[in-house]
């Protein structure tokens, strides 16, 4: 059977189905106030989405020969999405540390595109405004992990929600807007590539548990880790790179710059003029047509800091050949 209708599993049609299926009253609260929030959904409805559809969509990807889109680490070895195999050999133990990302699903098989459009429609009924207007890129990614595994602490820049599928997990969410949880500075390193990024002492998120048929949706830059529970886990991130936060991105990298240089850039937000000023200045050497995440937020800052990172290069290979001995 092919991934596209195992995933389907009975329904012949995912574009007329109620995706989210319910918001509590407390809920919806604090989704308007673009706070993070849980929800049910209709996904695991099915019982279509075990670990054994999962190898069958891997096996869809690496007949297709869609290895980048196959990432895969067992404890800190990375393995080639060409050799994803032995990550699955490994997910069912306790003690393997497994992850895999199947990242832009609905690109290759229909049945995720079908998910990924009917979800930004009840997003625009729940929100009442046009998601799909205010989205460069949607990215279907599903995670597939081992028991007890651990998602360290992180940010992500895309408006997330996350649906778990199979098996159980964690998700410690902190509020992106509080700023002993996330400095600018803090932003400005993400966006440059250079985050060392740490959960602040003291500062307890909120702690989504989530099974089968849940989902809780990040805001933009939220951080958050991840902890899973006994068995495997199967969850759906569908995350929308927006327009307005690939505008501030552009003018975080922009203040990153300006540190570099000496100047105390104004904030995000304090100044219309300087915001528009720095996002022209980016989106001048940005791809033009990007079709990658990488190319949508960081095309211009890479171009910008292609000459300083190129030079760093030579400089760290020619400290290494003195140290080495090699040359005098």
């Amino acid at each position: 059977m092919q991934p596209s209708q195992t995933i389907a599993g009975r329904h012949s049609d995912w574009a007329n189905l109620p995706i989210i299926t319910d918001v509590t009253e407390n809920e919806r609260q604090r989704m308007l106030a673009q706070k993070s929030f849980e929800f049910r959904h209709s996904l695991t409805d099915s019982g279509s989405f075990t670990l054994e559809n999962v190898r069958d969509l891997i096996g869809e990807l690496l007949k297709q020969k869609k290895f980048d889109n196959i990432y895969c680490r067992i404890g800190k070895k990375y393995i080639p999405g060409a050799n994803v195999s032995e990550a699955l050999d490994a997910l069912e133990s306790t003690s393997s540390d497994t992850w895999i990302r199947l990242t832009q699903t609905d690109e290759v098989i229909p049945q995720f595109k079908k998910i990924a459009d009917k979800f930004k429609k009840d997003l625009s009924r729940l929100y009442n405004f046009d998601v799909e207007a205010a989205t460069i890129k949607t990215f279907a990614t599903l995670f597939v992990s081992s028991p007890k595994e651990i998602t360290p602490y992180h940010i992500d820049h895309t408006w997330n929600f996350l649906l778990q599928l199979s098996g159980r997990k964690t998700v410690h969410l902190f509020d992106p807007s509080d700023n002993n949880v996330l400095r600018q500075t803090d932003l400005e390193k993400f966006y440059a590539g250079v985050s060392d990024l740490k959960q602040k002492e003291g500062i307890e998120g909120i702690a989504y548990d989530l099974v089968p048929g849940e989902g809780v949706h990040h805001p933009v830059n939220a951080p958050h880790w991840v902890q899973n529970g006994s068995e495997v886990s199967i969850s759906l991130s569908l995350g929308h790179c927006l327009h307005s936060s690939t505008r501030d991105a552009k003018i975080y990298q922009a203040n990153y710059l300006l540190r570099k240089f000496g100047i105390s850039p104004v904030a995000l937000g304090m100044s219309a003029r300087r915001d528009n000023a720095k996002e022209r200045f980016l989106e001048f050497f940005s791809d033009r047509h990007p079709t990658s995440f990488n190319s949508v937020v960081h095309s211009g800052f890479q171009r910008i800091t292609w000459p300083a990172r190129r030079l760093d290069k030579l400089r760290r290979v020619a400290v290494r050949l003195i140290n080495d001995k090699i040359v005098r």
